[in-house]
């Protein structure tokens, strides 16, 4: 990562730095036992459908899958920034930055909107309660809300995308400790 910049806007890292904590802390809250019946079926009805899906070589026939007539699924990502399809796709790619030491996560964004290619959304820091060995990408959440300041906001700022807050895994654990 890049030396630190100086933080301009107090209230922006202040911001992040919450939207980081929240999120990290909430690896530690309770689960709720239920949840409200509305709040369920608004999210069963919404259109959107998604997942996670890298291809594999050997089984080129997998893609056909989550796209044949009748499929509900509208978008997938893959861990990464860059889309599986070269392609037109039928599913749109959500890009995806593994965590805060990818420097140019920002930058390919940018090259694929100013190329004419559509980025609504993105999605950050895989499991970040979690070491590499375990899958997470193992991520301080001050080193996040920095990145998520000098990285991330921009892309909001200037392109309108959507950043999707980080997801811990494993509640009551902190990178895995």
């Amino acid at each position: 990562m890049p030396a630190s910049k100086p933080v301009r806007h107090l209230s922006t890292f202040q911001y992040a730095l919450a939207v980081c904590s929240i999120a990290f802390s909430l690896s530690h809250a309770k689960p709720i036992a239920e949840t409200a019946i509305d709040d369920f079926h608004s999210l069963a009805s919404s259109p959107k459908r998604g997942l996670i899906y890298i291809p594999r070589d050997g089984h080129p026939e997998d893609d056909k899958i989550w796209t044949q007539p009748g499929s509900t699924l509208t978008w997938y990502y893959n861990y990464g920034p860059d889309p599986t399809y070269t392609s037109s796709p039928p599913l749109q790619h959500v890009p995806m930055i593994f965590g805060p030491y990818y420097n140019d996560f920002a930058s390919k964004i940018r090259a694929r909107v100013a190329a004419g290619g559509k980025v609504p959304q993105i999605l950050t820091y895989n499991e970040p309660d979690l070491p590499f060995e375990y899958g997470g990408s193992n991520a301080d959440p001050a080193v996040c809300a920095e990145h998520w300041i000098s990285e991330l906001e921009p892309l909001r700022r200037d392109l309108g995308i959507e950043i999707g807050a980080p997801a811990v895994l494993v509640p009551g654990t902190s990178n895995g400790d």
